[in-house]
């Protein structure tokens, strides 16, 4: 889904730093510093699992996944996150089903992440991240070749 966008990396893995606010019925709201693990991966970069990794950028706890359905209007690309888990899929953490939206802006070094949804037992929760330098990041370059047909 990164054709529109070739700042994008279509597969990456990188840290974020950010805000999370949790909203749920019993605690109220509570905001609170995060690092977040994110990667893109599949063909065409259309699966994004965000993991919380928590006060320090590590393995992540939880994470939650996001399919891509468009591109955002104000430009980046927009994932519809999922209610199942994606069969045969390992990931690092915990899956966490959540109803909701992230969109993924920007270019590496500096992509921003935003997100909200909605987990199993009513708990509302949204981030907003950006990312920083991390030894284990990775990305793929968008290929100079995409679009070009040979032959």
């Amino acid at each position: 889904m990164a054709e529109d966008h070739p700042l994008l990396p279509e597969g990456f893995v990188v840290a974020m730093q950010g805000r999370l606010v949790l909203e749920g019925s019993t605690r109220g709201r509570r905001t609170t510093a995060a690092w977040f693990i994110v990667s893109r991966f599949a063909p065409a970069g259309r699966m994004l699992a965000i993991g919380l990794a928590g006060p320090l950028p590590g393995p992540p706890r939880r994470t939650v996944l996001g399919q891509a359905c468009a591109h955002h209007p104000a430009g980046g690309a927009a994932f519809r996150l999922l209610v199942l888990p994606v069969p045969r899929l390992l990931l690092a953490g915990r899956w966490r089903a959540s109803r909701g939206a992230a969109v993924l802006a920007g270019a590496v070094p500096a992509l921003r992440l935003a997100a909200c949804g909605r987990a199993a037992g009513g708990l509302r929760w949204r981030l907003r991240a950006v990312q920083r330098p991390w030894v284990g990041e990775w990305w793929q370059p968008p290929s100079p070749h995409e679009g070009l047909t040979l032959g």
